[in-house]
C-alpha cells in the first residue's frame, strides 16, 4: 500500500506542477514559480536513487537497484521502466511542460544553493530522456508519445540531438511499419486510429525547430531550419482516408481485430467525428486484407465486408470471417476489441467470428501476409460487387486445403440488396459454419427446416476442460471458445434451411439466410457471450449473452460447401427460396426473389461460380438452358423471364434467356518496368506490360513475385503504349529489384530470390437493361 501511495502522490505533484508552471506563465507571480521548484528540484535530488522495475497487470513485480537500468529477464521492449509502469511514458511531459513555464523567472539564481535549474537537467531530465532513448526501438504504435516528448525535451533543454534521434525513427516508422496499401501495420483500426494520431502529436511538437546556429547531427550530418515533419509525411493522409473508407455508414470504425465497438468505446472516423455518410461505396484493402460491399446513400446504405486481414498484432483468430451492415444497425456482428476476462479466451476466438472453425479449433495467423490470397474483387454499382478470397495454407495448415470464401452483394441499396456466401472448405473432419446477429440490441433466433431438441452436451471438443476465465491473460487451448456456447439445441438437417435473427424491440428488422445443399448436417442454437453489452465490466459477463447458429457436417477428409444468401430484413423479406445444383465443376445458385402476387412467377437471380478453376458447364433451368464458361457469372431475370442484367467475370461465355455475353478471361503477362512516380490523379504507382489491356471494366493488378507471392493492386486508369499497357495503380509498388532479389520495403520486410515480376488481370463484361 505504501508503494501504490508513493505512486500516486508522484502523479499528483506531477500534476500540480504542470498547473503551477502554467500559472506562473499567465501570471508572471513568485508563488506559482517557488513551488514548481521546490518539486521539479526534489524530484531531482531523489530521482537519481529510483529502482527500475518491471510493473505489468496481473504478473509479479520485479525490481532492479538504481545503478542497474533493466531488470533481468524482463523483455527489451520498454517493460523496464522507473517512473511509470511503461518505459515508453518515462519522459515526463508534464514536468518538462511545468520547468518550461519557467524559463524566463529570474528566481532561479537564488533559488536553494543557486544550482537548480543544473540539478534538475543533469540529475533528472537528462537520465531520464538517456533511459528511454537507450532502448532499441520497435517502431510501434506507442513509440509516438515517446517522440515528442523527446522532442519536447530537446527543445525546452537546447539538447538537438534528441530532436534529430527522434525524427530518424519517426521517419524509419514510417518507411518499415506501414502496409504497401497505406494502413498501418496492426489491421485493427483502432490502433491505426491511435498511430494517425501519434504521428499528428510528433508533426505538432516538431513543427517550426531549427537547430542552434551551426549545428550539424554528427549521425547523419543533417541540420533542422523550421522544421516541418508533414512535409516529409507524403502517407499521412493516405493512411487517414483508408481508415475512413471501410468504416460503417455510421462512421464508426469497422470493429474487425482489437477495434473498440463496445457501447462508451465506439470510436468514429476522426474526420467524421459521429456524423453518419453520406452514401456507401465498395472498397478493396488489399495489403489490409479488407473488401468491403456496398452501395446506397443514407439511411438505406448497406456495408458488407470479407475480412481476410493479416498480421499477427492486435489480431483476432477470424480467418475470412464477414460482416453486415444495413437497416441502421450492424446486423451480423463481429465483438471487436475487450480488456474484459473473455479477451484472449472468447473475443479473439474464431468461434465468436462469422467464420468457418475446422475440427474445433481456432484459425492460424498469416503473419508475413502470404497466405491469405484475394482471387476476385469486381464491383459494378449497377447490381454486383464480387470479393472472393482463399486462405488454405495459413488457416489451417496440414489440415484444411481448401478454405475460400466467395461473397457477392446483388441490388444497390439496403431496401433490394442481399449477400451470397459460398465458403469452401476441404480437409479435417469437422466443419462449424457460424453466425452471429446484432450485439448491440436483444436479438431472437429461429429456424425454419429443422426440429430443434435441446442438447445436453458442448461444442468442445473431447478432452478439453472449460471453466469460466478469472483472468484474460493465459489463453487456454484453441477451441476453448466452444465452452461459452449454453443452451443449447440441435436438430438434423436433412434439406433446406431458413435462419432468422430478429430485434426484439423491433421484430420486423434483423437477418434472414437462406441455406441449400448442406445435408447431412447437424443445426445447433445457442447462447453465446454478448461482450459489447457487457460494457466492460467481467460482472457483467455471464449476464450478456446472444444467439448464434452453428451448422455443423461431420466425417473424414470432410468436403463441405455452405451455401446461404444473407438478406437484410425491414418488414417482409424479399428472398423467397434459394436453390443450388452442380455440373462439371461449375455451381449454379438459384435465387428466387419472390412475387408481389402470390399467383405470378418469381423474379430469379442465376449466379455461377467455377468451384476450382474457371471451367465449362451446361444446366437446364426453369427458365431454359444456360451455358457457362469461367469463373463467375450472374443473370438476374425478371418475373416474365426476361434478361435484364448478366455478368461475366474472368469468363469466356454466358448464354442465357436469349441474351448472350463473351469475353477473354483477362489477360497475364510479364511486368516490363515499374515506378512510384504516376501523374494520374489518385495514383501512386504504375506498371508497365506486356499485354494490351483494353479499357473496359477489369478486377484489380494482381501482381506475382518470383515466389509466387500476390500483391493486389486497384486499378486507377489504363494507358496504352505503342508495346503493351501501363496500368496506374492507387497503392504505391513499394519494393526493390537489384542483383536477381526482390526487396519488399512496406511491412513486413523480406527479401525474395528472383527479379521476375508477372500480372494477371480478370476481364468483367456487363449487360444491363438499356443493352
Amino acid at each position: 500500500m505504501r508503494a501504490h501511495a508513493d505512486y500516486w502522490a508522484r502523479e499528483y505533484l506531477e500534476d500540480k506542477a504542470r498547473d503551477l508552471g502554467d500559472l506562473y506563465f499567465l501570471t508572471k507571480e513568485d508563488r506559482y514559480a517557488r513551488r514548481v521548484a521546490l518539486i521539479l528540484n526534489r524530484f531531482a535530488e531523489v530521482y537519481p536513487g529510483y529502482v527500475y522495475r518491471f510493473d505489468y497487470p496481473f504478473r509479479q513485480k520485479l525490481f532492479a537497484p538504481y545503478a542497474q537500468s533493466r531488470v533481468p529477464g524482463v523483455p527489451g521492449d520498454y517493460r523496464t521502466a522507473r517512473w511509470t509502469w511503461w518505459a515508453y511514458m518515462d519522459i515526463s511531459l508534464d514536468l518538462l511542460r511545468a520547468y518550461d513555464g519557467l524559463q524566463d523567472w529570474p528566481g532561479w539564481k537564488t533559488f536553494a544553493d543557486g544550482n537548480t535549474r543544473q540539478r534538475i537537467e543533469k540529475d533528472f531530465f537528462e537520465p531520464m530522456v538517456e533511459f528511454v532513448l537507450g532502448f532499441k526501438d520497435d517502431a510501434t504504435n506507442m513509440s509516438m508519445g515517446m517522440w515528442r516528448s523527446a522532442i519536447y525535451a530537446g527543445r525546452v533543454w537546447s539538447h538537438p540531438q534528441w530532436v534529430h534521434e527522434a525524427v530518424r525513427r519517426y521517419e524509419r516508422l514510417l518507411e518499415t511499419r506501414f502496409l504497401y496499401d497505406g494502413h498501418w501495420m496492426e489491421t485493427a483500426d483502432s490502433y491505426a486510429e491511435q498511430t494517425q494520431g501519434g504521428l499528428q502529436v510528433v508533426m505538432e511538437a516538431a513543427d517550426g525547430y531549427s537547430d542552434p546556429p551551426g549545428y550539424a547531427n554528427p549521425v547523419d550530418g543533417r541540420r533542422f531550419d523550421d522544421l516541418s515533419l508533414r512535409r516529409l509525411t507524403s502517407g499521412y493522409n493516405i493512411a487517414e482516408q483508408l481508415i475512413g473508407a471501410v468504416r460503417f455508414p455510421d462512421s464508426r470504425l469497422l470493429p474487425v481485430n482489437d477495434t473498440w465497438s463496445v457501447d462508451g468505446k465506439t470510436q468514429y472516423w476522426r474526420q467524421s467525428g459521429d456524423k453518419p455518410r453520406d452514401r456507401m461505396e465498395p472498397v478493396l484493402l488489399p495489403a489490409t486484407g479488407l473488401a468491403v460491399l456496398g452501395g446506397g446513400e443514407g439511411e438505406h446504405q448497406i456495408h458488407a465486408y470479407l475480412d481476410y486481414t493479416m498480421g499477427a498484432h492486435h489480431k483476432h483468430y477470424d480467418a475470412l470471417s464477414i460482416g453486415l451492415w444495413a437497416n441502421g444497425r450492424e446486423l451480423l456482428s463481429d465483438i471487436g476489441y475487450t480488456w474484459t476476462n473473455y479477451r484472449l479466451h472468447w473475443a479473439t476466438s474464431t468461434m465468436a467470428h462469422n467464420a468457418v472453425v475446422v475440427d474445433g479449433g481456432n484459425s492460424g495467423l498469416d503473419r508475413m501476409h502470404t497466405g491469405h490470397r484475394l482471387r476476385t474483387f469486381v464491383v459494378d454499382p449497377e447490381g454486383l460487387q464480387l470479393a472472393s478470397v482463399a486462405a488454405a495454407p495459413t488457416a489451417y495448415p496440414g489440415i484444411a486445403t481448401r478454405y475460400r470464401r466467395t461473397l457477392a452483394l446483388v441490388g444497390t441499396d439496403s431496401r433490394d440488396a442481399y449477400l451470397i456466401d459460398i465458403f469452401q472448405v476441404d480437409g479435417g473432419s469437422r466443419h462449424d459454419y457460424l453466425l452471429h446477429g446484432c450485439r448491440d440490441a436483444d436479438t431472437d433466433a429461429s429456424a425454419t427446416g429443422v426440429d430443434l431438441k435441446p442438447f445436453e452436451g458442448t461444442l468442445l471438443n473431447n478432452g478439453i476442460e472449460f471453466s469460466l476465465p478469472q483472468s484474460f491473460q493465459h489463453p487456454n487451448p484453441s477451441g476453448f471458445g466452444f465452452g461459452f456456447i449454453r443452451n443449447l439445441r440441435s436438430g438434423n438437417v436433412s434439406g433446406n434451411l431458413t435462419l432468422d435473427f430478429r430485434l426484439r424491440a423491433q421484430p420486423e428488422s434483423g437477418t434472414r439466410t437462406l441455406v441449400t445443399g448442406v445435408e447431412p448436417a447437424t443445426l445447433f442454437v445457442g447462447d453465446a457471450p454478448d461482450v459489447r453489452r457487457a460494457k466492460e465490466i467481467n460482472g457483467n459477463l455471464e449476464k450478456s449473452t446472444a444467439p448464434l447458429f452453428c451448422l455443423q457436417r461431420r466425417g473424414e477428409h470432410l468436403q463441405s460447401i455452405f451455401i446461404a444468401t444473407h438478406e437484410p430484413v425491414n418488414g417482409k423479406p424479399k428472398i423467397k427460396r434459394i436453390d443450388a445444383q452442380q455440373s462439371n465443376g461449375v455451381l449454379l445458385l438459384k435465387v428466387d426473389r419472390g412475387a408481389t402476387d402470390a399467383d405470378s412467377a418469381s423474379p430469379i437471380d442465376w449466379f455461377a461460380m467455377a468451384l476450382d478453376e474457371p471451367t465449362t458447364a451446361s444446366f437446364s433451368t426453369s427458365n431454359g438452358p444456360l451455358q457457362f464458361g469461367g469463373d463467375y457469372g450472374m443473370v438476374r431475370t425478371d418475373a416474365a423471364k426476361n434478361v435484364l442484367n448478366a455478368w461475366l467475370v474472368a469468363g469466356t461465355k454466358l448464354s442465357f434467356g436469349g441474351k448472350t455475353l463473351t469475353g477473354r478471361c483477362g489477360w497475364s503477362g510479364q511486368v516490363l518496368r515499374h515506378g512510384n512516380d504516376s501523374l494520374h490523379t489518385g495514383a501512386q504507382g504504375y506498371f508497365d506490360i506486356d499485354q494490351n489491356v483494353e479499357q473496359k471494366q477489369v478486377g484489380p493488378f494482381m501482381l506475382r513475385f518470383a515466389d509466387g507471392t500476390f500483391w493486389p493492386f486497384n486499378v486507377v486508369a489504363i494507358e496504352r503504349l505503342p508495346q503493351g499497357s501501363r496500368v496506374h495503380v492507387r497503392e504505391k509498388p513499394a519494393f526493390q529489384i537489384g542483383d536477381g532479389k526482390t526487396r519488399l520495403l512496406a511491412f513486413p520486410q523480406r527479401e525474395i530470390d528472383g527479379d521476375k515480376l508477372a500480372f494477371d488481370m480478370t476481364e468483367v463484361v456487363r449487360l444491363h437493361r438499356s443493352q
